[in-house]
C-alpha cells in the first residue's frame, strides 16, 4: 500500500498542467439540470451479436493459417493477407473487449460494469466513489508516429484511492474511464462534465473525503 490513511494529508501530489480550467466547469444550476447517469448500458442483443462477429473473425483467421500451412508453395501475397487479417482480428478483439465495459456516472460515483459476452449473470461491477477521486485528466496514448507527428487515442483518466480491508492503509490507482480514440473535442466535453460533477461533490461533501494534498503546477 502507499501509506497510512491517518497520514494521507502529508502526501503532496504534484499535478502538472491541468486539462480543464475552473472557468470552463459547469455551474451548480446546470449540474442540477443534468440528466444523470452519464453513459449508457449496452443491450444484451448488442453484446451477443458483437461477440459472435469477433468469434467469426477469429475462426476465419485460424482457418486461413491452416491453409497457409497446408500449401508448400507459399506466396508473399498470401502472407501479407494473413498479416493484415490477424492484425484486423486483434484490433476488433481489443475494441470488443473495451466495448463490453459500461461506465455510468451519477452525482457521487462511477459505476463500471464489465460485461460477460454470453453469461450475463457473471457481469462484474466496480464502484469508484467521488470521495476517493482526487484527479481527472486526458491522457494521449500514441498509436502512430509519423514525420514528427503523434496520432493518439485520447483517454479520460481518473486517479483515485483504494483502501485496505481494515481501512487503515491506502493506495493510489489510475483508471481509464473512457477511450475517445482520436476525437479530442469529445474527450474534452466528457472531461468537463466529469470534472464539474467531481468539483460539485467535493465542494458540498469535502468533509467525507480522505485525499492527498494536491499541488497544481502550471504547464509552461
Amino acid at each position: 500500500m502507499t501509506g497510512r490513511v491517518a497520514d494521507i494529508g502529508r502526501d503532496v501530489t504534484k499535478i502538472i498542467g491541468d486539462d480543464v480550467g475552473i472557468s470552463e466547469l459547469l455551474g451548480d444550476d446546470k449540474i442540477t439540470n443534468l440528466a444523470l447517469p452519464i453513459g449508457k448500458q449496452h443491450s444484451k442483443i448488442f453484446v451477443i451479436i458483437s461477440t459472435i462477429f469477433v468469434v467469426v473473425f477469429i475462426i476465419i483467421t485460424i482457418l486461413y493459417l491452416f491453409l497457409l500451412l497446408m500449401f508448400d508453395n507459399k506466396n508473399i501475397w498470401w502472407l501479407m493477407i494473413f498479416i493484415a487479417l490477424i492484425s484486423f482480428t486483434i484490433l476488433i478483439f481489443n475494441q470488443h473487449k473495451n466495448g463490453l465495459k459500461d461506465v455510468l456516472i451519477d452525482g457521487n460515483k462511477i459505476t463500471v460494469i464489465k460485461r460477460s459476452p454470453f453469461n450475463f449473470k457473471n457481469n462484474r461491477t466496480q464502484v469508484i466513489h467521488f470521495k476517493d477521486i482526487y484527479h481527472s485528466y486526458i491522457e494521449c496514448i500514441t498509436i502512430l508516429q509519423f514525420d514528427a507527428i503523434n496520432y493518439c487515442h485520447y483517454l479520460v483518466m481518473i486517479e483515485h484511492i483504494t483502501y485496505s480491508d481494515d481501512g487503515l492503509f491506502y493506495k493510489k490507482k489510475r483508471f481509464a474511464v473512457r477511450d475517445f480514440r482520436t476525437n479530442y473535442d469529445k474527450a474534452s466535453e466528457y472531461l468537463i462534465l466529469l470534472k464539474s460533477l467531481l468539483e460539485h461533490y467535493h465542494k458540498n461533501n469535502g468533509g467525507k473525503a480522505h485525499l492527498p494534498t494536491i499541488e497544481f503546477i502550471p504547464q509552461r
